[in-house]
């Protein structure tokens, strides 16, 4: 195979090697016996197109298509190779590690309880989400915290952060002389978040910088240079530009964060409901220092 191929091919297996040992736990959860415990028998459907079989155990296509959605490109044949390729070696260490019975080992089977319960977990909460979350529901909590929090004062200002006062006292000469402030930026701050931009801040609110910068900031009067003043991460000579009521971010645009942050209440909610109806018992031993308590 010529460089240009192994290269992708490479680069996938990195990938995809990732996971190996959670895919050998799976396709050791399928393959366990049925008289081991725990089994973690999970039984394959039939529907799923057979791509390869190793030794007559089959390899499906959706098992393929889990590895290139996460790890690949679908639409690159190589990747898709290698994919397959490295399925069926992961199978074959599966048959491998059966052969030499390490599916009955404790600490094995503990794994494979482990990973066919977060397997059922994960599953649990995507259904879950899916069934108890909608759009009107979500068009609801934006309105409600838009209402709530409506929008907020906003400085736009440019900064150049100098290691001591000398230095800052010397950008304040340049900057009187008539230097362009982006140049000194570039050539004297130590801020990299902003050095770059020429000191270009952005439009910042009152909640995102150090206390002593903040309140200098929004103390100060649009089209004024600011005295130079110090904070830990050292002294800061501040240009203010302009100032605005923070825009207020569409239904759209905040689509996916609202998503999580109502997916993760109503997850917390149902984890209690289910607490509550269950039957929970903490088991100590000598060995356990202390035990939480729900």
């Amino acid at each position: 195979m010529s460089k240009l191929l192994e290269t992708p091919r490479k680069r996938v297996l990195g990938i995809i090697a990732a996971c190996l040992v959670g895919l050998i736990i799976l396709i050791l959860i399928a393959r366990a016996p049925k008289n081991s415990a725990p089994t973690g028998d999970i039984p394959v459907s039939l529907d799923n197109n057979i791509i390869a079989s190793v030794n007559g155990s089959p390899i499906y296509q959706s098992q393929l298509e889990v590895i290139i959605n996460k790890f690949g490109d679908e639409d690159s044949k190589i990747q898709k190779s290698a994919a397959l390729e490295h399925l069926i070696e992961q199978k074959l260490l599966a048959q491998k590690a059966k052969d030499e019975d390490l599916n009955r080992q404790t600490s094995i089977q503990s794994q494979l309880q482990l990973a066919r319960d977060t397997i059922l977990a994960d599953a649990m909460i995507k259904q879950f989400i899916e069934d108890n979350i909608t759009d009107d529901e979500l068009r609801t909590f934006y309105d409600t915290q838009t209402k709530l929090q409506g929008p907020e004062l906003q400085i736009k200002a440019r900064q150049i952060v100098s290691p001591d006062e000398a230095t800052a006292k010397e950008v304040i000469r340049r900057l009187d002389d008539g230097k362009s402030f982006v140049s000194i930026a570039l050539a004297f701050s130590i801020d990299r978040a902003t050095r770059e931009n020429g000191g270009d801040m952005g439009y910042i609110s009152r909640d995102v910088l150090d206390s002593t910068l903040t309140e200098k900031i929004f103390a100060g009067d649009d089209g004024v240079r600011l005295e130079p003043f110090q904070t830990k991460q050292g002294w800061h000579v501040v240009e203010i530009m302009s100032r605005r009521m923070s825009p207020i971010a569409s239904f759209e645009d905040r689509y996916e964060h609202i998503r999580k942050l109502v997916s993760a209440q109503k997850v917390e909610q149902f984890l209690d409901r289910l607490k509550q109806g269950a039957k929970i018992d903490y088991v100590t031993t000598s060995s356990d220092s202390e035990i939480p308590n729900d």
